[in-house]
């Protein structure tokens, strides 16, 4: 299992995808900087406790849905491709179970994927210490809560892959980070129209995907004393709807952090008894 999630690994870092992947977190890295350099900005008149919680709120927020897309980008063909380029029909008759050979493919990806968020979890800890002289270790908590997404995502595709092709295992988990994220927007439909379909809707995506209860988890790894104000508003607002709908809050509990990791769990399950099952 270990040689392959190495050869998987090697795999990926040869990739143009992981590579662009690098480019591009350096060049947003780049673009931190800019009020630190452009003295004039509004960035710059901020209270100095504000315009670190923008920041930080800003760059983690990227952060979760660009290793998102990585993640599904590298494991879309982990399985599908391997069986198109005909390796797995090669690695099959030798005594290593499809379970190994799946798991190992998971384990390579998501080492890799975890190195890369604490490097650009670095890269925000260091914009931000350049600009204010001080360290904020809480960016590093928030970037091992991060880590949970490209879990989910490899997990999940992965999953797709074992009975799709590569294009259509990206869509369909592209398609299921799009639902989540549209949580907001059904938030917003309850609030102007009262219809509490949309409620329940929201509600069902959460179990269905459960990227709410993880950003929650990043939320409470930054802490209160790095969060910007309209992060502050934003809980607010979710907080009003789910009173006027006469139910609690969602909030960062353990209870929510044990679905996460059986939805995870369940996940590779399914992906294993398919895998299984099909053809190489």
């Amino acid at each position: 299992m270990l040689i392959i999630a190495g050869l998987t690994i090697r795999e990926a870092l040869r990739r143009r995808i992981y590579l662009m992947a690098i480019v591009i977190g350096l060049i947003f890295w780049l673009l931190s900087l800019l009020p630190y350099y452009l003295h004039g900005s509004e960035m710059m008149r901020l209270h100095e406790n504000d315009k670190v919680a923008i920041m930080v709120q800003m760059m983690i927020g990227m952060l979760k849905f660009f290793t998102s897309v990585v993640a599904i980008a590298l494991a879309a063909s982990t399985i599908s491709g391997e069986i198109e380029r005909g390796t797995l029909a090669i690695i099959m008759p030798k005594p290593i179970s499809r379970m190994r050979v799946l798991m190992g493919k998971w384990l390579g990806l998501n080492v890799l994927l975890l190195i890369s968020v604490i490097f650009w979890c670095a890269l925000i800890w260091l914009s931000i210490f350049i600009q204010t002289h001080r360290s904020y270790p809480t960016i590093m908590r928030a970037g091992l809560a991060v880590t949970l997404y490209p879990v989910l995502f490899t997990s999940l595709t992965i999953c797709f892959s074992t009975f799709a092709t590569g294009a259509l295992a990206a869509g369909l988990s592209l398609v299921l980070a799009g639902t989540a994220w549209a949580d907001p927007v059904l938030g917003q439909l309850y609030l102007f129209t009262r219809e509490h379909v949309f409620m329940t809707t929201s509600r069902i995506i959460g179990y269905l995907i459960p990227m709410t209860q993880m950003s929650l988890w990043v939320d409470r790894a930054i802490g209160p004393a790095v969060q910007s104000p309209f992060t502050s508003m934003q809980q607010q607002m979710i907080a009003y709807r789910y009173q006027l709908a006469g139910l609690n809050p969602p909030t960062a509990t353990l209870s929510g952090l044990v679905y996460i990791f059986i939805y995870i769990v369940g996940t590779i399950v399914i992906a294993a008894f398919i895998f299984q099952r099909r053809d190489v």
